[in-house]
């Protein structure tokens, strides 16, 4: 019987790139989508969403938004989908001009209509 290789440290054995997991923390899917955007509340402009799915967006602004702020959105899409409002999406995270935001508060019609949005875009 061989002794365990300890020369990869702590005599752990090490998992091929092919087995390695990763963590997703997100509950919904996102796309790559390239959405007008317009917003209003704790801070207020104009902006581009570049990954949407149900339950959130990043996206990209000039106007400063910080962390923990609470922002209705308009997403501006093209018809027959018009423009779908999110009335409570606060700031989870902000790197430079980027920012990710949760969707928390959203008429049932609007997301229904996201949802279908979402489908056409897969």
């Amino acid at each position: 019987m061989r002794p365990p290789d300890r020369s990869r440290g702590c005599g752990r054995e090490q998992l091929p790139v092919s087995q390695v997991v990763t963590v997703e923390k997100r509950l919904y899917t996102r796309f790559k989508v390239d959405v007008p955007v317009s917003f209003s509340g704790d801070s207020s402009g104009d902006g581009t969403i570049f990954n949407l799915g149900i339950g959130g967006c990043k996206m990209i602004t000039r106007a400063r938004v910080a962390e923990g702020a609470m922002l209705t959105l308009r997403l501006h899409f093209p018809d027959p989908f018009s423009s779908i409002t999110v009335r409570a999406a606060p700031v989870r995270w902000v790197m430079g001009e980027e920012c990710g935001l949760e969707f928390l508060g959203m008429q049932e019609s609007d997301r229904e209509r996201l949802a279908q949005l979402l489908h056409t875009v897969r």
